[in-house]
């Protein structure tokens, strides 16, 4: 009897002790351990799950999700993870499978992530897509945070993602995507790390993979650039760290690096340029490798230009102008405008007023040669800074861009162009300029 009291005894305290040691296992435990993958289907099932979620929760899309009416909002403090699993979420109704967030709710973002949130977006298969038809596919604010593994990010109308108010990108794989004329991949007053992945100006003139007013640092992955006057990186007032990685810009009139007012910290990364008055890196000094543009100095104001490379016609006949390319556009001296088209109906009187420097401008009056008209500037690179004088036309003051190279004041072509009322149209096939004062002017 003693024996079989003895043995229940040890028993008992072999259970006790194994009970605390799992308990202690149990405590040992990550917090997200009971993380779950919910499966959703549905605008109203998804919010529904997003606000239900438990931080480190996936919310995993079984099928596409359209006529998305409202922004989808990560709850401040959450941290979750979006499969798109290969489908669509959209404002309208799409068709079929295509993994891709579409957006044309007007300056509202699809996604906000923001309040210290974090969100880590993927896509199991290959193919899964955020495609943005307004201000915002994502908009990361107040310390919130993306973490981009996988999937595409495919811009038609401005900006794909937005960082403000100390928002953080992690960028390791997936695309960045533009597919609208002066679109934004990635637009960044925060702070943004692309480690991998690929950032691509696909269609659409003007557009820029990369604006910076932050921190943006590339250590990988690949930003490119296949249409006219788009820009790969924009440091526009930010800092930019380009360590590794590779841009790559082709077209007419691309740049691979724009630096405005930035500071560019560290720049060892691959540049590579190609196309008719395309530039490496525009605004600051910057030791890259490829690319047939060109490094301008920034410690004084001025950026480094090129003359123009494009064939310019007046009325049809070619005519050889002292002009410069800067920033995708052409500029020219006023007074060689006004002696080439003396004589047409747009023909224009130039005059210096010199007690309040000013240039005045009298549309229909014939022009006064001064001499030096039509002197050649060269082939040579030359600085331009910011011109600060006032123009008026017919005593109205005009808002022309203008910058002055070698104590010469050189005007943007197409705002002489809607001043005085003369088109202007390129060609990019024959890298040609057309001036024609006998059509009126046409916004590009």
């Amino acid at each position: 009897m003693k024996n079989g009291k003895r043995k229940a005894g040890l028993f008992l305290k072999r259970i006790t002790v194994f009970a605390f040691a799992f308990c202690l296992v149990l405590a040992a435990a990550p917090l997200d351990a009971s993380a779950a993958t919910v499966r959703v289907l549905g605008a109203d099932k998804l919010n529904a799950a997003i606000q239900r979620a438990q931080p480190g929760d996936t919310i995993l899309l079984t099928g596409n999700i359209n006529n998305v009416t409202e922004t989808i909002v990560i709850p401040g403090g959450k941290n979750l993870t979006i499969d798109l699993n290969g489908y669509t979420i959209s404002d309208r109704q799409l068709p079929g499978a295509g993994g891709y967030i579409y957006k044309d709710m007007e300056a509202l973002p699809m996604i906000s992530v923001n309040n210290g949130a974090t969100l880590t977006l993927k896509t199991t298969p290959s193919k899964g897509t955020i495609v943005n038809q307004s201000k915002k596919g994502i908009g990361i604010t107040n310390n919130g945070t993306l973490i981009l593994q996988s999937g595409k990010i495919q811009i038609k109308n401005q900006d794909g993602i937005a960082l403000e108010n100390n928002g953080t990108l992690r960028m390791t794989g997936g695309t960045l995507q533009t597919d609208a004329k002066n679109d934004i991949a990635l637009k960044n007053s925060g702070t943004a790390a692309m480690q991998g992945g690929q950032i691509v100006v696909q269609t659409g003139d003007y557009s820029r993979g990369v604006q910076n007013s932050g921190t943006f640092t590339m250590t990988g992955g690949s930003v490119s650039g296949k249409t006219r006057e788009c820009i790969g990186i924009e440091n526009k007032g930010g800092t930019l760290y380009f360590t590794g990685g590779n841009l790559t810009v082709m077209g007419s009139g691309v740049c691979g690096i724009y630096n405005d007012n930035g500071k560019l910290a560290a720049m060892t990364g691959v540049i590579v340029c190609s196309g008719m008055n395309s530039q490496s890196v525009i605004g600051g000094n910057a030791g890259t490798s490829g690319g047939s543009g060109t490094t301008a100095p920034s410690n004084d104001g001025s950026i480094l230009v090129k003359p123009t490379a494009s064939a310019v016609y007046v009325n049809g006949t070619p005519v050889t102008f002292d002009a410069y390319y800067i920033k995708g556009n052409n500029y020219f001296k006023l007074r060689d405008l006004a002696h080439v088209l003396n004589g047409t109906s747009k023909q224009f009187e130039v005059d210096w007023d010199q007690q309040n420097r000013s240039v005045i401008l009298t549309s229909g009056r014939a022009y006064t040669p001064v001499g030096g008209e039509m002197a050649g500037c060269g082939t040579a690179a030359a600085k331009a800074y910011s011109s600060k004088h006032d123009v008026y036309l017919n005593r109205v003051q005009q808002n022309f861009t203008a910058y002055t190279i070698n104590s010469n004041n050189y005007f943007k072509l197409r705002d002489v162009g809607r001043a005085m009322n003369f088109d202007v149209t390129w060609n990019a096939a024959a890298n040609a300029v057309y001036i024609d004062t006998n059509k009126s002017y046409t916004a590009d």
